[in-house]
Protein backbone atom coordinates (compact mmCIF):
# COMPACT_ATOMS: atom_id res chain seq x y z
CA UNK A 1 0.00 0.00 0.00
CA UNK A 2 1.80 3.81 -0.73
CA UNK A 3 2.51 5.36 1.87
CA UNK A 4 0.19 8.64 0.70
CA UNK A 5 -2.77 6.04 1.05
CA UNK A 6 -1.71 4.99 4.88
CA UNK A 7 -1.02 8.45 6.16
CA UNK A 8 -4.49 9.42 4.76
CA UNK A 9 -6.32 6.50 6.54
CA UNK A 10 -4.38 7.44 9.55
CA UNK A 11 -5.53 10.96 9.71
CA UNK A 12 -9.01 10.01 9.22
CA UNK A 13 -8.85 7.28 12.20
CA UNK A 14 -7.50 10.37 13.89
CA UNK A 15 -10.47 12.76 13.13
CA UNK A 16 -13.14 9.85 13.90
CA UNK A 17 -11.61 9.07 16.92
CA UNK A 18 -11.21 12.80 17.76
CA UNK A 19 -14.59 13.17 17.15
CA UNK A 20 -15.92 10.48 19.58
CA UNK A 21 -13.73 12.03 22.29
CA UNK A 22 -15.21 15.23 22.42
CA UNK A 23 -18.78 13.22 22.03
CA UNK A 24 -17.77 11.75 24.91
CA UNK A 25 -16.61 14.94 26.61
CA UNK A 26 -19.74 16.32 25.61
CA UNK A 27 -21.92 13.55 27.65
CA UNK A 28 -20.05 13.54 30.70
CA UNK A 29 -20.07 17.19 30.94
CA UNK A 30 -23.68 17.53 30.38
CA UNK A 31 -25.28 20.11 33.00
CA UNK A 32 -28.70 18.38 32.65
CA UNK A 33 -27.70 14.86 33.52
CA UNK A 34 -25.77 16.22 36.60
CA UNK A 35 -29.31 17.85 37.55
CA UNK A 36 -31.29 14.48 37.47
CA UNK A 37 -28.70 12.46 39.25
CA UNK A 38 -28.66 15.28 42.18
CA UNK A 39 -32.43 14.70 42.13
CA UNK A 40 -31.78 10.98 41.93
CA UNK A 41 -30.17 11.58 45.03
CA UNK A 42 -31.37 14.24 46.89
CA UNK A 43 -35.09 12.14 46.37
CA UNK A 44 -34.19 8.71 46.85
CA UNK A 45 -34.66 7.46 43.33
CA UNK A 46 -33.20 3.67 42.45
CA UNK A 47 -31.71 3.31 38.63
CA UNK A 48 -34.72 0.67 39.00
CA UNK A 49 -37.56 2.98 39.93
CA UNK A 50 -36.14 5.10 36.58
CA UNK A 51 -36.04 2.38 34.33
CA UNK A 52 -39.99 1.42 34.86
CA UNK A 53 -41.48 5.05 34.81
CA UNK A 54 -39.17 5.52 31.66
CA UNK A 55 -41.02 2.31 30.68
CA UNK A 56 -44.38 3.42 31.85
CA UNK A 57 -44.95 0.28 34.40
CA UNK A 58 -45.32 2.16 37.22
CA UNK A 59 -43.22 0.76 40.25
CA UNK A 60 -39.97 -1.20 40.29
CA UNK A 61 -41.28 -4.06 41.86
CA UNK A 62 -43.55 -5.10 39.32
CA UNK A 63 -40.47 -5.18 36.64
CA UNK A 64 -39.11 -8.79 36.05
CA UNK A 65 -35.47 -7.71 36.91
CA UNK A 66 -36.84 -7.53 40.89
CA UNK A 67 -38.57 -10.30 40.92
CA UNK A 68 -35.57 -12.68 39.32
CA UNK A 69 -33.27 -10.76 41.93
CA UNK A 70 -35.91 -11.73 44.88
CA UNK A 71 -35.47 -15.28 43.99
CA UNK A 72 -31.75 -15.65 43.75
CA UNK A 73 -31.40 -14.36 47.37
CA UNK A 74 -33.39 -16.93 48.68
CA UNK A 75 -31.46 -19.05 51.39
CA UNK A 76 -31.60 -23.18 50.27
CA UNK A 77 -30.59 -26.03 53.04
CA UNK A 78 -27.90 -27.24 52.25
CA UNK A 79 -27.46 -30.97 50.31
CA UNK A 80 -24.28 -32.01 50.59
CA UNK A 81 -21.62 -31.54 53.24
CA UNK A 82 -18.18 -32.50 53.93
CA UNK A 83 -17.48 -34.96 57.28
CA UNK A 84 -13.86 -33.39 57.36
CA UNK A 85 -14.27 -29.57 57.14
CA UNK A 86 -18.10 -29.08 57.66
CA UNK A 87 -18.39 -27.11 54.85
CA UNK A 88 -21.74 -27.38 53.02
CA UNK A 89 -22.88 -26.82 48.90
CA UNK A 90 -26.21 -26.27 47.93
CA UNK A 91 -26.19 -28.44 44.81
CA UNK A 92 -27.19 -25.27 42.28
CA UNK A 93 -24.79 -23.37 40.61
CA UNK A 94 -20.92 -24.42 40.24
CA UNK A 95 -19.90 -26.94 42.61
CA UNK A 96 -17.79 -25.99 45.79
CA UNK A 97 -14.13 -26.86 45.39
CA UNK A 98 -14.00 -29.61 48.09
CA UNK A 99 -16.94 -31.92 46.41
CA UNK A 100 -15.06 -31.01 43.13
CA UNK A 101 -11.57 -32.16 44.50
CA UNK A 102 -13.22 -34.78 45.65
CA UNK A 103 -14.84 -36.05 42.85
CA UNK A 104 -11.68 -35.69 41.25
CA UNK A 105 -10.12 -37.79 43.92
CA UNK A 106 -12.54 -40.48 42.72
CA UNK A 107 -15.27 -40.17 45.47
CA UNK A 108 -18.80 -39.84 44.49
CA UNK A 109 -21.18 -36.92 45.03
CA UNK A 110 -23.73 -39.17 47.00
CA UNK A 111 -21.55 -40.09 49.21
CA UNK A 112 -21.64 -36.36 50.65
CA UNK A 113 -25.46 -36.32 50.65
CA UNK A 114 -26.95 -34.51 54.12
CA UNK A 115 -28.74 -36.55 55.65
CA UNK A 116 -32.51 -36.11 57.20
CA UNK A 117 -33.46 -38.07 60.49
Amino acid sequence: MPRTMLLKTIERRIRELMQKAEEIKRRKDNPALRKVVSLMREHHISIGELRAAMNGRGRASNSRSSRDSRLRRKKIKPMYRDSKTGETWSGRGRPARWIAAAEKAGHKRAEFLVRKP
